[in-house]
């Protein structure tokens, strides 16, 4: 658990967030990875609440036009482990369908 302490960054977060959104989003990317790799699942599910936060409010074309690697180093891990969160329904039935009824 020591090696998935990341006090030094929790100290400035807010600070670095504030100065590089994008940087601070590949940290947390990186942190999460770790979090991952270690099979820690508490602190992966902290970062994942956190980075999915900041990708869900960040626009697509500011994340296309980067030069931070966020798409690259989402894609260098297999992110099998933990598996589909309870709750959640990822079934793409509609993705099947030629037309989507919209209601």
């Amino acid at each position: 658990d020591d090696d998935l302490a990341f006090e030094a960054f929790e100290r400035v977060e807010a600070t670095a967030a504030m100065q590089c959104p994008l940087g601070a989003l590949v940290l947390g990317i990186a942190r999460l990875m770790l979090c991952a790799r270690a099979g820690h699942l508490d602190c992966y599910l902290r970062h994942t609440a956190k980075v999915s936060q900041k990708l869900y409010f960040t626009p697509l074309l500011v994340i296309m036009g980067t030069d931070w690697p966020i798409f690259a180093l989402l894609n260098s891990y297999d992110w099998a482990w933990p598996g589909i969160p309870q709750g959640r329904d990822y079934e793409c039935e509609r993705s099947n369908r030629t037309v989507m009824e919209w209601p």
